[in-house]
């Protein structure tokens, strides 16, 4: 395991996300995560299915499939976020 990176130690956490409202939770908390410098996105645009994260809307409507890579600034550990909107399935944060 990781020595513990001060800067992401908050982010060290896999949780599901089972509803919108988590959803939206998480994606605000990543969202003031990669404006503060914390984290940097590394999707790869083309191959994410809900396009670049800077352009996903906090709230539903989202596309089917959300999954987007984080990385921290610090000591490079990577996250990833993915859910499953369309059949409701949830989705997950976790280390990647």
């Amino acid at each position: 395991m990781k020595e513990e990176c001060q800067k992401c130690a908050e982010l060290f956490v896999r949780h599901e996300i089972l509803s919108p409202a988590q959803l939206t939770k998480t994606i605000r908390v990543l969202r003031a995560n990669v404006a503060d410098g914390t984290l940097v996105d590394i999707t790869q645009p083309a191959h994410s299915p809900s396009g670049e994260f800077s352009e996903l809307s906090d709230v539903a409507p989202w596309p089917d499939y959300v999954e987007h890579y984080f990385r921290c600034t610090a000591c490079g550990q990577r996250f990833r976020l993915s859910a499953d909107t369309y059949h409701g399935a949830g989705g997950e944060w976790e280390l990647f």
